[in-house]
């Protein structure tokens, strides 16, 4: 009885992973560890009382988006293999100065948070955010 058990569970949990799962490139695991720190930084920005804020782990975080922009700017995103050879180079060179810009946002960042500068923090982080946005709509593959 156990063993049919452990049968059943085992076939009912291979029949809930994805037939076509899809494995993810190094740019999109990349871009997940940096989402990650990110909703983190975006969570303790939006605490109204400076004095609560976690700068050791906002800096943390900041640290880690910044390594991971850096890390991401040098691979291609997916959206370059779809479009014809001869605007791939630009769009690569396009994505590059954009993640340049970003990166120098998080820098700016960083600063903010080191100097204790919250609502500086807050409206930097919102141009990240903002940039990220755009950044995703310029250079991701539309899902169906």
């Amino acid at each position: 009885m156990k063993s049919a058990l452990v049968r059943t569970t085992c076939l009912f949990a291979l029949l809930l992973i994805p037939a076509h799962a899809e494995t993810k490139t190094e740019l999109e695991t990349t871009m997940k560890d940096m989402a990650d720190a990110t909703h983190r930084v975006k969570a303790d920005l939006a605490l109204t009382d400076d004095t609560k804020h976690n700068k050791a782990a906002d800096l943390k975080d900041v640290a880690t988006m910044q390594a991971d922009a850096t890390k991401g700017r040098n691979f291609a995103p997916k959206k370059e293999a779809s479009l014809p050879p001869d605007q791939q180079a630009t769009m690569t060179m396009n994505y590059q100065k954009d993640m340049d810009a970003f990166i120098a946002d998080i820098k700016t960042l960083d600063t903010d948070v080191q100097a204790d500068k919250w609502a500086a923090a807050r409206t930097d982080f919102q141009k990240l955010m903002d940039d990220e946005k755009s950044g995703h709509k310029a250079y991701r593959v539309k899902k169906d």
